[in-house]
């Protein structure tokens, strides 16, 4: 984990008045860390598609070419992690347009 990472979470956790176990069950998740990592190096609203090739190329057990591993890596960001990171202001997230916005 970098410490780009780190100074996110603290960042959105504040800013969102978590408490500590909330805080704890938002970044306990090494893909949702993932997300803000890649994000944090984003200026501008991001594809759910391009965020998926991103996180994708940044997990080591996952196969960007393969079509049924990202169908399954979007879907799980767009139905638990997107959600769960725009419920604690981490993020904006459009579920309709599959937009993230940092």
């Amino acid at each position: 984990m970098t410490d780009t990472t780190t100074d996110r979470s603290t960042e959105f956790t504040s800013s969102a008045n978590l408490s500590d176990a909330d805080r704890y069950l938002l970044f306990s998740s090494e893909r949702r860390r993932l997300v803000l990592d890649v994000l944090s190096t984003e200026s501008g609203v991001v594809a759910l598609d391009e965020l998926a090739e991103e996180v994708a190329a940044q997990e080591s057990d996952l196969d960007a070419a393969d079509e049924q591993a990202m169908e399954r890596l979007k879907t799980t960001l767009h139905h638990n992690h997107l959600p769960k990171l725009a419920d604690a202001d981490a993020l904006d997230y459009d579920p309709t347009s599959h937009r993230i916005e940092p």
